[in-house]
Parts: C-alpha cells; sequence; structure tokens
C-alpha cells in the first residue's frame, strides 16, 4: 500500500474546502457523501447556520435525525456557535472550520436579532427532530386525513400488542372450516397455528414495507400485473446476460452449443439446449434454456467448470465420448470439440462477470406463479390484510400504537393533502440519509411534493453509503444511490463528495483504503446493495511509531487464547496512555463470552454498553419473580425464588422443606407444622417475610402494578440488599416496566414480564474513570477509539428467521420497479421460485451490508488498530485459512490474509470458549439477616409558620381551586379521551370494578397529596361516570 503523499493530503484539503463552500449556498440542494471521519456533523451545523440567516422565521427550517440524541447533539452545535456568536469571541485563535462556524452563527444572530426569534431563549423553535417525532408533529395537525384523530401514547415496543392481534385474528378464521382461508394456510403449515402465529407477529412488525405492495385491504393484489413485472424483470436479467458474454469467446459459445444441442438428451437436465442455433433469446420465455447454458458451463457451486475434460464432459452436456463410436469420422470431430470445450473452459475462467451473471440467471424465479403457489399467496395476503385491521383494534382498544402506525398515517395525511404549516417549510436536511427506509423515503417525496430547482426551497442530504448498516430497521441503502443517480422528486439535488479523514492517522487510512479498495465491489448496485468504496485522505500524519494495525490469528478451538490477547491489548493501551479509550467491538453480544472474563482476569476494568439483558440482573431477576409470585400463586417457581432472594434468604435446607409437600408455596408458608419443620434461621425469616406477603396477596387488584409490587418489595427489604452501582436504576427499569405492563393491576400475559426485559439493557458502570467499552459494531456506529480492537472476526451471528411472505422491489430500465413476492414454503415442501429468489437476493444484500459493518469498525480507531480471529489450519500445508467466507475474517483473508501473525496454541487453561466451562468459583449469596427489620421513617416535616390570628375564623385552604384542581382535570381530561375511542359497552366496563385505584395511581404521578387522594379520585370518578 503506498502512503498519501503530503502534496495529496494538501490537494484534499482545498478540494473539501472547496466543496464545503459550495454546500453552503442556500439557494441549492446537494446529496453529500461525507466517509467516516470528515467532519458530516459540523458541515450540517454550517449548513443550517447559513440556512438561518435567509429565512423569515427558524420553523422554515427542518433537520431530520435518526435518533433523539443525535438530534440532541446538533441542537447544541446550533445553539454553542450562537453563544460563541454572541459572546464577541475573538476568531483569530481558531481552527480554520470553527472560524468559518462562528462568522455562520454572526450572520444567523444578527437575523435572529432583526426578527426577535430569541433563539437562545428559546431553542425549541429550531426543527431539528427524529423522523419519529416529525410524523407524529404532521399526524397531530392533520388528525382527520392522517385517520389517527388524536396522537395516542406510542410504546417502544409493541410485541404483546402484535401477537394480540394475531390470536385475535386466528381465532376469527378458525370459524370459516375446512375450506377457509386458516385452514389452508395451517395445511401448508403442517397444522402449526403457533408457526402461523409468530409468522404473522414478524409481518405486523415491518407492515410498513409490504402494505405499499399489497394494499391495506388486500384487494390490490392483481396477479397478471405481478406476472407482467416478473417477466419483465426476467427479460432484463437475460438481456444483461446476452451483454455479458465475452465477446472474444462468443462465436466459441454458439458454435459449442449448437454442437452440443443436437446431441444433448431431450428429457435429460440440459434437455432444454435441444434445437439451439446460438445464444438464446432475452426474453422470460427462454428462461428455461439459460438456466441451462448457466449449468452446462458451471458446476452446481456457480463455479467455472473445470478445463479437466475427464470430469464429466460426456453425453449429458451434449459431449458423447469418441470411444462409443466406430465411424472415424464422428470419432476425430467429438475429440475436436472435447478438445474445444476444455479450451473454452480454460479462457472463461479469467471472466468473473461473465460468470457472476450466469450465477445470478440460475437464481431467476419463474415469471409465473403456480396455481397452489398463488392460492397460497392469496391466502396469506387475506390473512394479513385482517390482521392488520385486528392490529388497529388492538391499538384502539389500548390507546396506544406504535411508530410504524404514526409513519403510515403521516403519510397518508400527506396524502389527503394536509395543510401546510405556517410558516411553510422552505428547506430540509436529513442525517445519516444512507440510512433512510422506503417509506422514510416516500415521506420526503411527500413533504416535498411541488418544489422546483431554485424556487428557493431545498433539501441537503447527507450521508455515507459505505456506513449503511441497519437493514434489519429497513434502512436500504439503494435509497442514496437512486436520490443520487435520479433525484428526488422534481428536484435533482447536487452530488458532493468529501475526501478528507480528520479523525484517523495517515497510517490507518492507508490500511483502511488499501484493504477495502479490495474488499468493496467496483461499481455500486441498487438491486444488490453494493456500494463501491471511495478512499479517503489523512489529514492527520502517521506517527513515528510502528505498526498501527495489527493482525492475530489463533488456531481453531483455542478461544481461551485470543480472549487473553484482547485483554492485553487492551491493558497495553491504557498503560502507553491512561487517558485513551480503546473499544472492544463485536458483532454479536454473544462473542463476548470469553473476552469478559479475561478482562477481569486481567484486572481491566471495562463498561458494557448495551451488552447485558436487564433481565439477567439480580436485583431484576428477583423484582421479576416477585411480580410472578404476586400476580400466580400457583408459579411454584417464582415463589421459590423470593424466598431465596437476598431480602427473604432462606438456605436450600428450609427451601426443601417449604417445597415438599402439595398446594402453593404462599399456603404452606402459614402453615405451624411447615414452620415448625425449618431452622431456627428460617422461622425467624418466615415469621419476618409471611405478613408481607400476605398483606400483599390481599391487596391484588386494589393497587396499580408497579405501586403493588413496588411496596411489597420495599417492605421486604429489596433496596437494603443493592450491592452495585447500578442496583437502584436497573430496579427503577425493571418497575417502570411494570407500569407499562399494568392492565388493571395485572399483566395480560405472565410471559410478557420476561419477553419485555429482554428487549431492555443493563445500566453500564457510570464511573467516568473507565476508559475500556465493550459494544457491538452498530452500537460503536457514530463514536470513535484512540485503540480500537476487533476480536472473534471469525464468528458469524445469527441467521434470519422464516417470514410468511417474502417481497422484493427491483428497479427497472423503464424507470418502473418489480415487485416479486414469495410465500414461506410449505414444511414439507420445495421453497416456491419467488421465494428462493428473494431469500438469495437478501444473503447477497445482507454480504454486502457486512463488508460495510466492518469497514465502520475499523473506521472508528484513530490511533491503533487490533484484529484477531480463529483460522484452521491445513492438515497437508499447516497453512491457516479462516473457517468461513461469510464472516469478517473471511472477507479480509483474500485481502490482506498474508499480514495475519498465527499465534501457536499456548496450552493455558485460562479463559475457556464459554464461561459455564470454566467452573465458575463458587458465588457468594449476599442476604439480609434474618432478623432484619426495616429503618424507621425520618420524623415528618413541620413547616414554620405564623400562628393564625387570635380570635380569626380558621383559614380554609381552597386547595381545589389550585394544584389539585389541575391535577384532577389533567387525569380526567385523559380518561376521557380514551373512553371517547371506546364503545358504550367498552366504556361501562372501563369504569366498573378496578376504575379507583387507577385513578388514584394516576392522581399520585400528578403530585396530589396523599391527605387530598380520595377527595381528588372521587370528583374524577364523579365526571367520568357522567360522561358514561
Amino acid at each position: 500500500m503506498e502512503p498519501a503523499d503530503p502534496l495529496v493530503r494538501d490537494e484534499a484539503s482545498r478540494e473539501d474546502a472547496e466543496v464545503r463552500e459550495r454546500a453552503l449556498d442556500p439557494r441549492a440542494s446537494f446529496i453529500v457523501q461525507a466517509p467516516a471521519g470528515s467532519g458530516k456533523t459540523t458541515l450540517l451545523t454550517q449548513r443550517l447556520l447559513a440556512l438561518l440567516a435567509g429565512v423569515d422565521a427558524p420553523e422554515e427550517i427542518v433537520a431530520i435525525t435518526f435518533t433523539r440524541k443525535a438530534a440532541a447533539e446538533m441542537r447544541r452545535r446550533i445553539l454553542d456557535a450562537l453563544e460563541m456568536a454572541g459572546a464577541g469571541i475573538d476568531a483569530s485563535g481558531l481552527e480554520p472550520h470553527e472560524r468559518k462556524t462562528l462568522a455562520l452563527a454572526r450572520a444567523a444572530l444578527g437575523r435572529d436579532a432583526g426578527r426577535g426569534w430569541r433563539l437562545r431563549e428559546t431553542p425549541a423553535r429550531l426543527r431539528i427532530m427524529t423522523f419519529d417525532a416529525l410524523c407524529a408533529r404532521i399526524v397531530a395537525a392533520a388528525p382527520l386525513r392522517s385517520g389517527l384523530g388524536a396522537v395516542p401514547e406510542v410504546t417502544e415496543d409493541a410485541g404483546g400488542l402484535y401477537r394480540e392481534a394475531a390470536e385475535r385474528v386466528i381465532g376469527r378464521l378458525e370459524a370459516q372450516g375446512a375450506e377457509g382461508r386458516l385452514a389452508r394456510l395451517l395445511r401448508h403449515l403442517d397444522n402449526r397455528p403457533d408457526r402461523l402465529r409468530d409468522l404473522i407477529v414478524g409481518m405486523l412488525e415491518r407492515r410498513d414495507q409490504w402494505l405499499r405492495h399489497l394494499g391495506e385491504a388486500g384487494n390490490r393484489l392483481d396477479r397478471e400485473a405481478l406476472e407482467a413485472e416478473l417477466a419483465a424483470l426476467v427479460g432484463e436479467r437475460l438481456a444483461r446476460g446476452r451483454e455479458a458474454v465475452p465477446g472474444a469467446q462468443r462465436e466459441e459459445i454458439e458454435a459449442l452449443l449448437r454442437y452440443a444441442a443436437a446431441r444433448v438428451d431431450p428429457d435429460g437436465r440440459h434437455g432444454a439446449l435441444c434445437g439451439l442455433q446460438g445464444l438464446p433469446d432475452a426474453d422470460a420465455a427462454s428462461l428455461d434454456r439459460w438456466r441451462a447454458l448457466a449449468d452446462w458451463l458451471l458446476t452446481k457451486n456457480g463455479t467455472w467448470r473445470s478445463p479437466n475434460t475427464k470430469k464429466k464432459v460426456d453425453h449429458s452436456l451434449g459431449f458423447p465420448s469418441p470411444d462409443e463410436t466406430g465411424d472415424p469420422a464422428e470419432r476425430e470431430l467429438r475429440g475436436t470439440m472435447k478438445a474445444r470445450i476444455r479450451n473454452l473452459r480454460e479462457a472463461l475462467r479469467r471472466e468473473e462477470g461473465f460468470r457472476k451473471v450466469l450465477a445470478m440467471v440460475r437464481a431467476l424465479p419463474a415469471p409465473r406463479y403456480g396455481e397452489a403457489e398463488w392460492a397460497v399467496v392469496e391466502a396469506m395476503v387475506a390473512v394479513l390484510a385482517d390482521a392488520v385491521a385486528a392490529l388497529r383494534e388492538v391499538f384502539h382498544e389500548r390507546g396506544r400504537t406504535d411508530f410504524i402506525e404514526i409513519a403510515v398515517a403521516a403519510v397518508r395525511a400527506l396524502d389527503g393533502g394536509a395543510e401546510a404549516p405556517d410558516p411553510p417549510l422552505r428547506h430540509l436536511l436529513v442525517d445519516e440519509f444512507q440510512d433512510t427506509s422506503v417509506t422514510q423515503l416516500e415521506l420526503l417525496c411527500r413533504l416535498t411534493a411541488g418544489w422546483r430547482d431554485g424556487d428557493g426551497r431545498t433539501v441537503f442530504l447527507v450521508g455515507d453509503p459505505m456506513q449503511s448498516i441497519y437493514r434489519f430497521r429497513e434502512a436500504d441503502v439503494g435509497v442514496f444511490l437512486r436520490v443520487r443517480r435520479e433525484g428526488l422528486g422534481a428536484l435533482r439535488p447536487e452530488p458532493l463528495t468529501l475526501r478528507a479523514n480528520c479523525r484517523a492517522h495517515q497510517g490507518l487510512v492507508d490500511w483502511i483504503n488499501g484493504t477495502f479498495r479490495r474488499i468493496m465491489p467496483a461499481a455500486d448496485d441498487e438491486t444488490t446493495g453494493a456500494v463501491s468504496y471511495s478512499p479517503c485522505v489523512a489529514v492527520r500524519p502517521a506517527p513515528d511509531e510502528g505498526d498501527t494495525v495489527r493482525m492475530l490469528a489463533f488456531p481453531d478451538g483455542d478461544g481461551a487464547a485470543e480472549a487473553r490477547a484482547v485483554a492485553k491489548a487492551a491493558r497495553e493501551a491504557l498503560e502507553r496512555d491512561p487517558e485513551g479509550s480503546v473499544g472492544i467491538l463485536v458483532r454479536a453480544r454473544s462473542h463476548l463470552a470469553a473476552i469478559v472474563p479475561a478482562l477481569r482476569e486481567a484486572g481491566v476494568r471495562f463498561r458494557a454498553v448495551e451488552i447485558e439483558a436487564l433481565s439477567s440482573r439480580p436485583v431484576v431477576r428477583d423484582l421479576f419473580a416477585l411480580a410472578r409470585a404476586l400476580l400466580h400463586l400457583e408459579d411454584r417457581i417464582a415463589w421459590l425464588a423470593v424466598l431465596r432472594a437476598p431480602f427473604c434468604g432462606l438456605h436450600r435446607a428450609d427451601l426443601l422443606v417449604v417445597a415438599d409437600g402439595p398446594g402453593p408455596i404462599a399456603g404452606r408458608l402459614g402453615d405451624p407444622e411447615v414452620r415448625r419443620r425449618l431452622s431456627e434461621d428460617g422461622r425467624r425469616i418466615v415469621q419476618r417475610v409471611w405478613p408481607v406477603l400476605d398483606e400483599a396477596l390481599g391487596l391484588r387488584g386494589r393497587l396499580p402494578l408497579r405501586d403493588w409490587v413496588e411496596r411489597t418489595w420495599i417492605a421486604l427489604g429489596g433496596p437494603a440488599c443493592f450491592c452495585a452501582p447500578t442496583d437502584a436504576a436497573d430496579a427503577e427499569a425493571a418497575l417502570a416496566l411494570l407500569e407499562g405492563l399494568d392492565a388493571g393491576g395485572d399483566v395480560e400475559e405472565l410471559s410478557a414480564l420476561q419477553d419485555a426485559a429482554e428487549g431492555l439493557h443493563a445500566r453500564p458502570d457510570p464511573d467516568p474513570g473507565i476508559r475500556v467499552e465493550l459494544m457491538t459494531v452498530h452500537g460503536a456506529k457514530g463514536l470513535e477509539f484512540d485503540t480500537v480492537i476487533l476480536p472473534c472476526l471469525d464468528r458469524r451471528t445469527g441467521r434470519d428467521g422464516d417470514r410468511l411472505l417474502r417481497w422484493a422491489e427491483l428497479p427497472l430500465l423503464e424507470g418502473t420497479r418489480a415487485v416479486v413476492l414469495g410465500p414461506v414454503g410449505a414444511t414439507h415442501g420445495e421453497e416456491p421460485e419467488q421465494t428462493a429468489f428473494v431469500r438469495k437476493l437478501e444473503a447477497l444484500q445482507a454480504a454486502r451490508e457486512r463488508e460495510r459493518l466492518l469497514y465502520v469498525a475499523a473506521t472508528r480507531a484513530r490511533e491503533r488498530l487490533w484484529l484477531t480471529g480463529r483460522v484452521t489450519l491445513d492438515e497437508k500445508t499447516g497453512m491457516p485459512a479462516p473457517r468461513r467466507s461469510d464472516t469478517f475474517l473471511g472477507l479480509l483473508w483474500p485481502a490482506v490474509g498474508e499480514r495475519f501473525e498465527l499465534v501457536e496454541a499456548d496450552g493455558g487453561d485460562g479463559v475457556p470458549d464459554r464461561p459455564e466451562a470454566a467452573g465458575a468459583p463458587r458465588e457468594t449469596i449476599r442476604r439480609l439477616p434474618p432478623g432484619w427489620r426495616p429503618p424507621e421513617p425520618p420524623p415528618p416535616a413541620v413547616a414554620d409558620l405564623p400562628p393564625p390570628p387570635e380570635g380569626g375564623e380558621a383559614r380554609i385552604a381552597f386547595d381545589w381551586a389550585g394544584e389539585t384542581a389541575r391535577c384532577v382535570g389533567t387525569v380526567a381530561h385523559a380518561l376521557i379521551r380514551h373512553m371517547a375511542g371506546l364503545d358504550e359497552e367498552g366504556r361501562r366496563r372501563f369504569v366498573g370494578e378496578g376504575l379507583r385505584p387507577r385513578i388514584v395511581a394516576l392522581l399520585r404521578r400528578e403530585g396530589v397529596r396523599q391527605a387530598g387522594l380520595d377527595g381528588a379520585a372521587g370528583r374524577v370518578e364523579a365526571a367520568l361516570r357522567s360522561f358514561v
């Protein structure tokens, strides 16, 4: 790899300066490719400041990000720049980009003063928001056109609602009998209603992606149109096949085809070649012939057939053996043709592009659906339409919705002619545009409908397609490529590219350029998600010290040695620079199983960011066990877990006594005979905890779920058992989760407790002195570290599961798009061709994203980069090689495999591959003493107020005209709004049993004091009953 010349660096810096200056023109629209470390956020900040200097109101500008954190960061930068401009800071000591930002901020501040915006005092006027927040704003502004009315509560975890909708629709379909849609699907799925439910849930989770294809009512599915699109797609791909035939070999291929087509078995595998006089036509009707041609030239694995004619060049391919004829002329001809096919194969080995096209031809789907397949597709589409309707019913009944519904409603509102905001939107900025989904693109197109280049309205789209890594969130890198090529609606944003890398030094940048030029494809391809590599130039020179990139390969199975090497690298990085940061990044959390104990053994403190599941923390496990026990008397495991928890602390022998008998555990705790058999400590513990638990059981249904569990947990001594710095925060997160699952003091499904907890992550250690962070590569996006360690390069992640329906939307030459729908295959049958095609396309897209994910991981480093993985050793040569090609190591090996240092197995007995194999040390259990009592509460605070006037009438506090009245009104309004969405029967049920505790909980949350709760609750209840 040739290092970058200093003159090249200077030239790149000048070019970048020109690009940045061009990007600040407020009259023009731009789409900017900003690679890692190029200062994208600074450019966005400067563009927004430049726009502020020319608009009539700050609300005319909307900046969209993907996370609240990114929105907050951009807002902070804008306000900091305005503060600096207002402070009159001398710009002479600033860096050039800082001087530019300051100058733009001063111009914006001048506009602020002239228009009276007062942005520094009212920063909410800066419309910097996420896509979700923008959609919610659109829906709130157009409640009727959106179809949602008032915006309901949005939940981030709607899994339970999806499951309820799926079960509801299955229950309704069961009434259709043996000839209904459900029966047809169940026969297709081996009579597994549970599997069908899970597949429906998976489809509801991503319904924004397929609703536009299927229609919300399932009535837009046009078989004729779909098959016409399929035929057009197949024809275009076959035309590419004809164009890809190498010119030097074209005549020879056709000549050999004519020879083989006259001799191949019509009923054999290559029978479709019969009668060919040259290359097949480029139309859907010729697909079988193209497939036969691909099989004729390629092996089953998609590689070129070997030039060695001894390897199955026989009559099955149209080349009968010369020895099988007695005709001398025919024998000579057969020998000649076998030699020619050998020479052709040898020549084709250099034609990689043609090979890939033939492999693509093999995967093309049939242009028509079979009758049985189409019947399944129709049944699936109808069931999905019913599922969407059922989900909306559930949303309405629960008074909740999800972000997808808000986004779909926002597009519907804009389609329905939602009124333009006041002041009107004139400038739209989008950060991380490479992660935009098709649904979000539709939203942007509708927001900018009617905009024209030069009319004073602009878009500014910034991102890096090389860093598009969120396919699992429906991000589509093809959106960036398409908009850069075709524009956004009528707008044609000018493409700009930044090259200067301000993060990493020259040594790292040179390695990244040299490596990823070989890993990433040479050309963009929207269909497969291929993104060509765009090299960058380092601004910082390389340090004088040695290699800044280290690559270590370990023998397969020696995960302990790799884990120790990672810990050693982290420790050395801290010794070299105690203030430096270290990021250990992995593809999946499970890849840290051996590394975490190795770091602890090496004495390296670390912070695990979104790594540990909340449910794995002891305080959370104990809280959930208590909740399950209170909710379900028959859950013996939950009750025993509560009794074993630190706030109870029964020994194992006493637990065996309690469990040794029929009936619920709670009943046995109150049994004198059971107590008599306990140890002395056991009797004292039960004597303390049983009255608390017995009282809690008597309060079931009278309190909100959180209050019920929390007061019981506190009375048992739960907070007294905290031993980790994050215990309090973890307990609060668990209690908040219970609050979110509350259904009248209960939960709809006990399994929802565990499911909800699995989606949350425990708080990392908050100590600011910790310099080592463990996280996934996805979690590290947007961050940087002095040293980055990428271990477990040989490991894969989980595979995509089944879907009820797969779909792909592919571009056609005339500017239209073809939709391919593939139903899930029958349990004991072959997968439909359309489904197999979409699955292979998704696998190819995943492979392309894997390249980008590796790029993101490597470009987090500022100073040093470590790469480690395990390899297999060839039994004969001893040469190392990756175990699998679909891994980071499989990507790196062809590019830099020779630079990996092979670390010999050390035979140590250190960290194992799996923690459970280590013979974990005996756990020390923390318990409260058997006679523990909660501390006495502090004395009540006494207000030091002057005495009332002597002889005067006692003053009446008109509390209802003040804060309590406000709280009563707030709670009553919220509950009445919820009731407005229910039918008459639903309203009667709502104000029935269990209403009072719900009202009390809401009033307490609003801040109503205990003394006034009964009166306030009575007034709310009266208002609700009056409404009914």
